[in-house]
């Protein structure tokens, strides 16, 4: 298979997806920013080859192809929340920064001397936006947003140079991916930090609905999209299919942190962006590689509460 090289490799996914790596006992490759806190990896750092610049610099995206010489390329460098601003000023940092990144290193691994076999892309399920629930691949996008569209146009264009590329490229178009180390600026781990310190906490949409996934589900998707496939699409769902709101999901956490309900307050579903509700068939993607989430959302949530509580005992 040669080489794993993760690009966004000190993130929540892409340190997921090296750990899993080392756990067989092979030395993944990841880059990341000049600044990038490698937090995440801190007890595993001297069993990676960490690759450090600006991903935008295209010298360095080929010398890093060229020396890490992988055979599966995954890459997870795409923001996962806007920046706030103006639109058009939004607009002008996704197609300068998410949009060029992704293609300097999708031509960095096209003109290596030795390319990859897969180039495997996270997406996301805000591509389709308003399309149809519960989306499939076939489904024409329909972004409400801006992350979602910029996104959106990522997946098209892949899909138009796949013809033209030395290697396998496909785009996972992700499900909320929740679990252990992932950031506190996202709902779960939100709601498990701030009920551990008996901190009250407001959830402003409770039945807007989401398909929420666990982070070992998505690895495994990573994975198994990095083989050839019977028909290789340019996207699929990695999704469980089902949308709990969020007023669920703040239940199962409180039941499994033992908390005070009383602490969680509720809003009366005010306007937001996005789609109020989604989930995505994971049909496709079983059919292509035998690929399906294992883990419920309960059981999934356990796991994010005993690793937080033996952080912090």
């Amino acid at each position: 298979m040669g080489n794993m090289l993760i690009i966004g490799g000190a993130g929540f996914i892409g340190a997921t997806l090296a750990r899993r790596a080392i756990g067989r006992g092979e030395r993944p490759h990841i880059v990341v920013g000049p600044d990038t806190d490698l937090w995440r990896l801190q007890d595993v750092i001297e069993q990676i080859d960490v690759h450090r610049f600006d991903f935008r610099d295209q010298a360095a995206a080929a010398a890093c192809i060229r020396q890490s010489e992988p055979g599966q390329v995954y890459f997870l460098a795409t923001r996962t929340r806007a920046v706030m601003g103006s639109p058009i000023a939004e607009t002008k940092r996704l197609i300068d920064e998410d949009l060029s990144i992704l293609f300097t290193f999708v031509g960095a691994a096209a003109e290596a001397p030795r390319p990859p076999k897969y180039f495997v892309r996270a997406g996301s399920l805000a591509e389709y936006g308003e399309a149809p629930s519960p989306y499939h691949e076939t489904a024409r996008d329909r972004p409400l947003t801006l992350y979602g569209a910029a996104l959106s146009a990522g997946t098209a264009l892949l899909n138009a140079l796949r013809s033209d590329l030395p290697f396998a490229a496909i785009s996972l178009r992700l499900a909320l991916t929740y679990g252990p180390m992932q950031a506190t600026s996202f709902l779960i781990p939100s709601l498990i930090e701030r009920l551990g310190r008996g901190e009250p906490v407001h959830i402003e949409n409770p039945e807007s609905a989401r398909d929420l996934i666990y982070i070992d589900d998505v690895v495994d998707g990573f994975e198994a999209f990095a083989m050839p496939t019977k028909d290789h699409p340019d996207c699929v769902n990695i999704s469980t299919g089902v949308a709990p709101n969020m007023r669920q999901v703040a239940q199962i956490v409180i039941e499994a942190m033992g908390a005070d309900p009383k602490l969680v307050s509720y809003g009366e579903n005010r306007a937001q962006s996005g789609a109020f509700q989604f989930a995505a068939s994971p049909a496709l993607a079983n059919s292509l590689t035998g690929w399906g989430p294992k883990t419920d959302l309960e059981s999934g949530i356990r796991r994010t509460v005993s690793f937080w509580k033996a952080r912090n005992s």
